[in-house]
C-alpha cells in the first residue's frame, strides 16, 4: 500500500542513510578516500548501500506516491529553525541530528533524481536550496 511504501522510505532515509560519527570522522580525515571507499561498496557488502538500493527500487516503482511526500518532508526540514550547533562542530559527535537527516534526504534526492524528474522542478529546487 502507499502508506507502507512511505513508511519504509522514511525508515530507510532516517535510520539507515544518515552519516554516523565514524563516517564523519573518516570524511574529515580524508574526504577523497572516504568517497572512494563509499563508491566502491556493493549493496551486498554494507548496510547503507543496501538501503540505497532498496530505496531506489521503491522510487522506481512508486515515484508518484513518494515524490509529494519527499517534497513535503524536505520543506518541513527546511522550515525548522537552525540548531544552536548549526555551525561546523569541532567533532563529529556534535553534528545535530536534524542536519544528518537533511543530508540523508538530499542523498535520497540524488539517488532518485531520474525517478523524480517528472515530479520535482529541480531547477527551482536548486535555486531555493
Amino acid at each position: 500500500t502507499p502508506s507502507r511504501v512511505w513508511d519504509l522510505t522514511q525508515t530507510l532515509a532516517s535510520v539507515y542513510l544518515p552519516l554516523r560519527a565514524l563516517d564523519l570522522q573518516q570524511w574529515g580525515e580524508d574526504a577523497e578516500a572516504y568517497y572512494h571507499d563509499q563508491d566502491t561498496l556493493s549493496w551486498k557488502d554494507s548496510l547503507r548501500p543496501c538501503a540505497e538500493t532498496l530505496l531506489l527500487v521503491l522510487m522506481q516503482g512508486h515515484r508518484a506516491v513518494l515524490a509529494p511526500h519527499l517534497l513535503q518532508w524536505l520543506t518541513m526540514l527546511r522550515a525548522q529553525p537552525p540548531s544552536v550547533q548549526a555551525t561546523l562542530p569541532s567533532n563529529a559527535a556534535q553534528v545535530p541530528p536534524e542536519l544528518l537527516t537533511k543530508e540523508a534526504l538530499y542523498n535520497v534526492y540524488g539517488l532518485g533524481a531520474y525517478e523524480l524528474h517528472d515530479h520535482v522542478d529541480f531547477e527551482a529546487w536548486f535555486e531555493s536550496h
